[in-house]
């Protein structure tokens, strides 16, 4: 739908859409007129790109927890020792990894 009348409206419109939406919409002060549908095409590209960023950071604290949890559970290393790799307090380590003392 891009070039649509309705698509590129003035920048004061776009703004006042922004703030009426609560939305992270880019706008340029530069320009006079904003193509929306672009506009929001950037806000999900941004939205996926930071969503992807956070999964995967996510993903590599569950892969850490995980071996440290295996290391504790085969007697290789200790909870205390794991809890310190992890950063976290032996309590919040078991919490997290799904370790309960016994």
């Amino acid at each position: 739908m891009h070039g649509a009348s309705y698509a590129n409206i003035s920048r004061e419109s776009a703004e006042m859409i922004r703030v009426m939406t609560n939305s992270p919409i880019k706008i340029s002060k530069k320009e006079e007129r904003v193509d929306m549908c672009k506009a929001l095409e950037q806000m999900m590209y941004d939205a996926r790109t930071e969503g992807k960023a956070e999964g995967e950071a996510k993903g590599r604290t569950e892969g850490i927890l995980s071996t440290l949890s295996d290391l504790v559970k085969n007697g290789i290393i200790t909870l205390e020792q794991a809890a310190n790799q992890a950063k976290m307090s032996v309590n919040e380590f078991e919490s997290k990894a799904g370790l309960y003392a016994v």
